[in-house]
């Protein structure tokens, strides 16, 4: 991953290139920046700035000599007012439509840009870029639920195991291990404690994870709040079901508490593994649009 002295860099060569746009610098430098990261994994002591100006060159030329800067802009407005509003989604259909764009006119040099992009935008048909939208946000959120199930199924692999176990154990020991008469006393804690830090770790969230400056797909579906929401089933489960509900002597009812640990305990495994995924995704994000962070 580039350091911020390196992607201020390339932001500073793409402003010496006249790109004046900064949704277009950033795209453009998103570009370069995939392309330096993937030359300096296999030659880590390769020259920066000489690499830049090598993958530069061959940036304009395999782009930029068809289409100029306000083209380009031109495209990113376009997608914008047909409802493209994610800026990892918007750069893939900018990308899109310049490579057809580029066709039209290498085909038939007297076409116009207007033409042609009218000309590529119509084969998506009567609804435009809706499906298109609508395919790429359901894709994201398979990915992302994916993600979350992975890392919460880890909790029930060796040696991760051991550590659910133990938490499941430490949250049925008060009232099963020491004979604790008043039950619910035990529960209220645990209810009160775990909503205090469902909201200490919203507020981390937002601290530790920087807003990006324009809205990305990929982090639609995760989020500051709904990964913490689970734990506020905690006190849901204990007031609602067993108090009003059920209205038990959880006193009397042993298999309540054990029912209470291991709700307890999925539901922090599962915040868990919502906040690895929510952390994984960001950083794949921040890797692959740098300068929106």
């Amino acid at each position: 991953m580039l350091t911020d002295d390196q992607i201020q860099y390339l932001d500073q060569r793409c402003q010496m290139e006249g790109i004046r746009y900064y949704d277009l610098r950033i795209e453009i430098a998103d570009h370069l920046a995939t392309e330096v990261e993937a030359i300096m994994e296999n030659n880590a002591r390769i020259d920066f700035p000489a690499l830049v100006d090598t993958v530069f060159e061959r940036f304009e030329k395999n782009f930029l000599n068809m289409l100029t800067n306000e083209q380009i802009k031109t495209l990113d407005l376009f997608c914008q007012k047909k409802g493209i509003h994610y800026y990892d989604l918007r750069q893939e259909m900018v990308d899109h439509l310049a490579e057809g764009i580029e066709g039209q006119m290498t085909l038939d040099p007297q076409t116009g840009f207007d033409t042609a992009l009218q000309r590529v935008y119509s084969a998506f048909g009567i609804s435009g870029f809706s499906n298109v939208i609508r395919q790429r946000e359901e894709a994201t959120r398979k990915r992302s639920r994916k993600r979350e199930h992975q890392y919460f199924k880890a909790w029930f692999t060796f040696p991760k195991i051991a550590l659910s176990l133990l938490l499941f154990l430490l949250l049925s020991a008060p009232v099963s291990v020491f004979n604790v008469q008043n039950a619910a006393a035990i529960y209220k804690t645990y209810c009160i404690f775990l909503f205090a830090f469902a909201i200490f770790a919203i507020i981390f969230v937002g601290i530790r994870f920087k807003r990006p400056a324009q809205k990305l797909l990929s982090l639609k579906h995760t989020g500051g709040f709904t990964v913490f929401v689970g734990l506020f089933q905690v006190p849901n489960l204990y007031f609602n079901l067993a108090v009003n509900g059920f209205e038990l002597d959880i006193n009397h009812t042993p298999w309540f508490n054990l029912a209470m640990a291991a709700f307890c305990t999925l539901a922090i495994l599962f915040t868990l593994a919502r906040y690895h995924a929510y952390k994984a995704i960001y950083a794949d994000a921040r890797r692959q649009y740098p300068l929106v962070f």
